[in-house]
């Protein structure tokens, strides 16, 4: 039972990492509508970049929550070979050396 348990916090937490990202985009468009930048080319790229970098967090922060789960689940014993794995199959590039119980 824990680790359907432990399972469904990462799922949540997992969907409100996603959820997060949105309402932070739509603040910094927001943000940079109100400074005037709209349309100015380099700011344009800067807020696509920072937006890029954002997403980019945040698809780690899921990869680190789902290897905890792992290690707390006792897949793993250490946190470093459960990121490599979480980030191996996030990213479906999957592991096939590694075999879960």
């Amino acid at each position: 039972m824990i680790p359907l348990i432990v399972g469904t916090v990462t799922t949540l937490l997992t969907v409100l990492v996603h959820s997060l990202i949105p309402a932070t985009i739509v603040m910094g468009v927001r943000h940079h509508l109100a400074r005037g930048r709209a349309g100015n080319w380099f700011w344009d790229v800067v807020l696509v970049m920072v937006f890029t970098l954002v997403a980019l967090a945040a698809h780690l922060i899921e990869i680190a929550f789902w290897a905890l789960s792992l290690v707390l689940c006792g897949e793993f014993s250490n946190f470093p070979a459960a990121f490599y794995y979480s980030g191996n199959t996030y990213t479906t590039l999957g592991d096939s050396a590694t075999v879960l119980s």
